[in-house]
């Protein structure tokens, strides 16, 4: 079969003749290679009911699908049944999946969010989960910055440029075998007030020195000396290191204001 380069050939409308549609529909024309015609424009509109298969090449337009609505389906469809579809109905741009998908890279080397049915979404920064949504409600993987970066926190820290506010649970209809500390007043003055220097490699662990949220100069207390004398209040983290619950120490230091208070009192 002959075939023309366009570069050789140009050819005017007045010497064209039509190709009927059923020299195409029954198969006479067969893997026919259609080259670039020159000085060829057309108004006319093609209507292609079925696929469209092409191999490579650059579309300078664009292919524009109508909003989806009943009965006439628009939808950008991978794959066989229902694997995945892309459309819009007409205020939002959708994309399902019948196995949930990832969002990647060009390479597909680095994951950047994974959405499970009935499961979580999942978003990564540089091929690492930070963010998961779960039954119970969310968990973060690293530090949690509000307000405030929190590029430099280690994991569980939680970092807020403003005010935090928590409420705990401390009402007597949930708890049991109440009594009150003894020695609150002598356990208070077995923990020392002290100002120290944080080390070098805790500060570098924290992301270094910012003059708020880390600072080489500070003032607490030790969790050693807590532990002595009021362990429920004192944790010890994966790594070994020692932290304290402050918010637990208020009823030690409540009651060991009334034991104060009762001594003055005499």
């Amino acid at each position: 079969m002959a075939t023309y380069e366009s570069k050789k050939y140009a050819f005017s409308g007045a010497n064209l003749s039509g190709i009927g549609a059923n020299n195409i529909a029954d198969g006479s024309v067969d893997n026919t290679e259609y080259q670039f015609i020159n000085s060829l424009s057309s108004n006319a509109q093609t209507q292609i009911t079925g696929r469209l298969q092409t191999a490579g090449g650059t579309m300078t337009g664009s292919i524009v699908f109508p909003d989806d609505t009943s009965p006439a389906p628009s939808k950008i469809q991978m794959g066989a049944g229902t694997d995945m579809k892309i459309y819009s109905n007409g205020t939002y741009g959708i994309i399902t999946s019948l196995n949930g998908f990832y969002l990647t890279n060009n390479d597909a080397s680095e994951t950047m969010l994974l959405a499970i049915p009935d499961g979580s979404v999942q978003l990564y920064h540089n091929n690492v989960g930070r963010f998961q949504t779960q039954a119970g409600g969310c968990r973060v993987d690293g530090g949690l910055g509000i307000g405030t970066d929190s590029t430099g926190s280690t994991a569980g820290e939680l970092r807020a440029a403003d005010e935090v506010t928590a409420y705990y649970s401390s009402d007597e209809r949930l708890k049991e075998n109440i009594t009150t500390i003894e020695d609150a007043l002598d356990k208070v003055n077995a923990i020392r007030g002290v100002e120290f220097d944080w080390k070098a490699d805790h500060i570098k662990k924290r992301g270094g020195e910012d003059g708020y949220f880390v600072r080489k100069h500070d003032v607490g207390i030790l969790a050693q000396d807590v532990k002595k004398v009021c362990p429920e209040v004192v944790a010890e983290k994966e790594d070994g290191t020692l932290g304290v619950k402050y918010e637990k120490l208020i009823g030690l230091l409540v009651q060991a204001i009334n034991e104060l208070s009762a001594k003055v009192n005499k």
